[in-house]
């Protein structure tokens, strides 16, 4: 979901879209707005959303050894013997 307002006009632009959660996939809306480049990146690397034709689809927030892991999914059972200690 995306929520876009612009500055110069009185313009607020809500987009919604159901995506398999097999496979989730869509296209990536950066090449006509490019602040939705690093909501991109996150979304995918937090929730492992694809973004199709996105340029630079690279991991941003999350440590080597989570890559993969969708962590915000609400399917998500996280490291078992993981603490927020041992994570920093």
């Amino acid at each position: 979901m995306y929520h876009i307002a612009s500055y110069d006009h009185p313009v607020v632009l809500m987009l919604k879209a159901r995506l398999p959660r097999d496979s989730p996939e869509i296209e990536s809306v950066v090449s006509v707005y490019w602040n939705a480049n690093w909501y991109e990146r996150e979304t995918y690397e937090l929730y492992g959303i694809f973004f199709k034709d996105h340029p630079e689809l690279k991991p941003l927030v999350l440590p080597d050894d989570m890559l993969g892991e969708w962590p915000l999914r609400k399917d998500y059972e996280g490291f078992p013997n993981r603490t927020a200690r041992n994570l920093v």
